[in-house]
């Protein structure tokens, strides 16, 4: 809700925020993603319970078939209780948890927050997988972007990894735009990153349009055009002085 500058929109930002779909069969699995395909964070998935509305044995290999055919990028975690399956995972570079795990809910709250764009946005070293910065919203991504070195920033951007977390907090309009760019429409990387940084600053210099936002110290948006403190009407000195005067 930080990227709210007005009560209105913080509460756009709450309502939009990510849902789970649950789909209790393998047809209404298929259903649910050829109809949200396109706005996936990620996948969970057990291969323990793969029926089809018909009872008959599910195909769940054709299923991961068509999330990598439709996008290599989306996360998709199995959960089974036999091991075996953790082969299966690897074998379409999937994440695994054996249902079995005394820690299941903090290995899957851990595999949601990095692999499916909560929290903050990580940086990592392509080669070591090591962090290199990591920004909490928007204005310091932007702030931050210059500093990023090329290869981090091109592993993040080759797979979509900035429109994910952007979708993920509800920055849907931004999201959509910057998904539909590829590196290849850029002649090197710097001019790739001056463009999401024009982007950003053209997305947050609307935002603001029309809008009185609170004024917060740490986070102050240097792109509002009117920001106040404190609480109360705007006007209400005047209108009090012309009631007085009248």
């Amino acid at each position: 809700m930080i990227e709210g500058l007005n009560e209105h929109q913080k509460m756009m930002q709450m309502r939009g925020r990510p849902k789970i779909l649950l789909a209790t069969s393998y047809d209404e699995g298929l259903k649910l993603f050829d109809k949200h395909k396109s706005q996936l964070l990620g996948v969970i998935t057990d291969v323990d319970t793969s029926l089809n509305e018909s009872g008959s044995q599910g195909s769940i290999e054709d299923f991961f078939k068509q999330i990598k055919e439709h996008d290599p990028n989306i996360p998709v975690l199995i959960q089974s209780a036999n091991p075996e399956n953790e082969k299966l995972a690897k074998e379409y570079g999937n994440g695994f948890l054996n249902k079995n795990s005394r820690s299941l809910p903090e290995e899957l709250k851990t595999y949601m927050k990095s692999h499916f764009s909560f929290g903050d946005f990580v940086f990592t070293d392509p080669e070591t997988g090591m962090e290199i910065a990591r920004v909490s919203d928007l204005q310091n991504f932007q702030r931050r972007l210059f500093e990023i070195p090329d290869d981090s920033l091109r592993y993040h951007l080759s797979r979509n990894h900035l429109s994910k977390w952007l979708y993920a907090r509800a920055l849907f309009s931004l999201a959509e735009f910057l998904k539909k760019i590829s590196l290849d429409d850029f002649a090197s990387i710097d001019q790739a990153r001056r463009f999401i940084f024009d982007a950003i600053a053209n997305f947050r210099l609307n935002k603001g349009h029309g809008i009185i936002a609170e004024f917060y110290r740490e986070h102050f948006d240097e792109y509002l055009t009117f920001t106040k403190i404190g609480e109360g009407s705007i006007g209400g000195k005047a209108a009090d002085w012309l009631s007085w005067i009248a």
